[in-house]
């Protein structure tokens, strides 16, 4: 009896130490935190000129060459924010709603992918969604959640093969995402 007891704790052991192995990445000017299941990050920062003033795009990502059968399951980690400039009005949940939807289209667009779903999934009390994307003829998958916050656009991203399209780094990255609550000064 002893032995079974003994074989699903080490199962146990292997499962949370997979797990654990994620670090944790904090961004204190941007206000958020999230766990990176593997690798580091890096920046690039875009300014785009409108109407209405500058946006700012920062993007933090990990990237690594494509897994095959023998190597790691995600190969690219992402979260991007937009930020509007401060007369931009998302007050209205209809505005909130389009900017999101076209987010998610645009990226299929530029990935030549096609939307396999989406669905609302909110950030506490901030309207968002959840999407996946499939791309590369099929061969490959980028799932992702969106949401606007105040005046920022948060676009997570997870991209794999098909393979491991259902693999639980993709979803422990998501659902890490956390807005650090405003300090007091």
């Amino acid at each position: 009896m002893k032995k079974p007891f003994n074989a699903f704790l080490f199962f146990l052991l292997f499962i949370f130490s997979v797990e654990t192995n994620a670090q944790k990445y904090t961004d204190m000017v941007e206000g958020f935190e999230i766990f990176l299941p593997e690798g580091t990050f890096d920046t690039k920062i875009d300014t785009i000129e409108t109407e209405l003033g500058e946006i700012i795009y920062k993007n933090y990502y990990a990237a690594k060459p494509m897994p095959s059968d023998t190597l790691g399951e995600n190969y690219f980690y992402s979260l991007g924010i937009c930020s509007y400039p401060e007369q931009f009005d998302v007050s209205d949940t209809a505005t909130v709603n389009l900017i999101i939807d076209q987010s998610i289209k645009e990226l299929t667009f530029n990935m030549n992918g096609k939307l396999f779903y989406q669905a609302q999934d909110d950030y506490y009390d901030n309207f968002g969604k959840i999407f996946r994307i499939v791309y590369n003829k099929g061969n490959a998958i980028l799932k992702g959640k969106i949401f606007l916050i105040e005046k920022k656009l948060y676009v997570l991203q997870v991209a794999t093969i098909r393979k491991y399209s259902l693999n639980r780094k993709m979803d422990s990255f998501l659902d890490s995402f956390k807005i650090l609550e405003k300090t007091k000064n």
